[in-house]
C-alpha cells in the first residue's frame, strides 16, 4: 500500500511541475530594439585644425570620461573628447604637445562646457578613428562598425 501511495505521489509531483512550467513560460515575441549612440550626427560634423596643447589621459572632475586632447585653434583652446579606447590604438602614443593636428567631430555643450565629441584625429599621415559614423566608440584594432547594432531577445 505504501508503495502505491509513493508512486502516485511522485506522478502527482511530476504533473504539477509540468503544469507550472508551461504556465510560467514566456511565449510572447520579444520586441526588436535598435540602439543608436546618442549625441552624434555626422551632418553636424566639423573639422578643426590646430596644435595639441596637452594630452589628458585622466580627466579632472567635470570632464567627460576618457582621454581628451586640448587643441589650440585660431578660435581658442578646444576640448576634444576621445573616449576610453583612443589612446590605446596604434599610433596614438605619438600624440604629443606642440604637434599639429586635425580633429573631426561634433561640438556639444555638456554641463555648460563646449566639448568636441571626436570621431577622427589626423596627425601627419596618420589617422586615428575614435568613433564610428554613428558615434560608437571603437575599441583598439576595430576596422569598421555597422550603422546600428541589433539586440534581439535577451539571456536565455
Amino acid at each position: 500500500m505504501k508503495r502505491l501511495f509513493g508512486g502516485v505521489g511522485v506522478l502527482a509531483l511530476a504533473a504539477c511541475t509540468l503544469v507550472a512550467a508551461s504556465a510560467f513560460a514566456n511565449t510572447t515575441n520579444v520586441p526588436k530594439h535598435t540602439y543608436i549612440a546618442p549625441l552624434y550626427n555626422t551632418a553636424n560634423e566639423i573639422t578643426l585644425q590646430g596644435t595639441i596643447e596637452s594630452v589628458v589621459r585622466r580627466p579632472s572632475a567635470g570632464m567627460l570620461p576618457g582621454a581628451h586632447l586640448l587643441v589650440s585653434t585660431s578660435h581658442g583652446i578646444v576640448d576634444a573628447q576621445l573616449g576610453i579606447f583612443s589612446l590605446r590604438q596604434r599610433g596614438a602614443s605619438s600624440l604629443a604637445p606642440g604637434q599639429p593636428v586635425k580633429v573631426t567631430g561634433v561640438m556639444k555643450s555638456i554641463d555648460h562646457q563646449n566639448v568636441l565629441v571626436t570621431r577622427l584625429i589626423q596627425s601627419g599621415a596618420q589617422t586615428i578613428e575614435v568613433r564610428s559614423t554613428t558615434g560608437f566608440l571603437l575599441p583598439p584594432g576595430a576596422k569598421a562598425r555597422p550603422a546600428s547594432v541589433r539586440f534581439v531577445g535577451g539571456a536565455r
